[in-house]
């Protein structure tokens, strides 16, 4: 038997981040997320976000795409973006954001994993009817959300944007679009 030296507990402490950074150390609810995979626009400023975790407790840790949103906002020339996503114990919070000739544009945005609802603006939303969001921004920095049915099988950004195409075949700001 190999004893536990110094060095090998080091070496273990410093994975640990990365070990909760994939299994979700500390957070509570439903499901655990892991990541966002963001995807910005050219044309019109927005992002395309997939959030990515897991069932908490599951058997099969492995990650899988639990929400898609489509952001949009007024059409303006982008200057630069940022986003921030938090993990919380109960609470997944995304931020994008967009610096433009007209001034900043943000959403904020959070799914409730205990509850298993997302709320963008002031309206709330249960994932389970459609893991699927198109938010738009208007020129008041306003959020307001469409739910969409679940889109099934994994998908992109690209998949995504054909997904709600098909979905939204009539509206004109969503068969323009263009990812980066």
């Amino acid at each position: 038997m190999r004893p536990i030296t110094i060095r090998s507990l080091a070496a273990t402490a410093s994975l640990l981040p990365v070990v909760c950074a994939i299994v979700g150390c500390g957070q509570g609810g439903r499901f655990v997320t892991t990541g966002v995979d963001s995807q910005g626009l050219l044309t019109p400023v927005g992002c395309v976000d997939i959030v990515t975790g897991n069932e908490n407790g599951s058997a099969d840790a492995s990650d899988r795409h639990l929400l898609y949103l489509l952001i949009l906002t007024p059409g303006l020339r982008e200057l630069g973006s940022s986003s921030f996503s938090d993990y919380g114990k109960y609470v997944t919070t995304l931020k994008d954001q967009w610096d433009t000739e007209k001034g900043s544009f943000a959403v904020t945005l959070s799914w409730d994993r205990t509850r298993d609802v997302v709320t963008i603006g002031d309206r709330e939303f249960d994932r389970s009817a459609g893991d699927v969001f198109v938010v738009a921004v208007d020129t008041n920095g306003a959020a307001s959300g469409e739910q969409l049915p679940t889109l099934g099988a994994p998908s992109g950004a690209s998949g995504l944007l054909h997904y709600i195409q098909k979905q939204l075949p009539n509206d004109k700001r969503i068969s323009s679009i263009v990812l980066r």
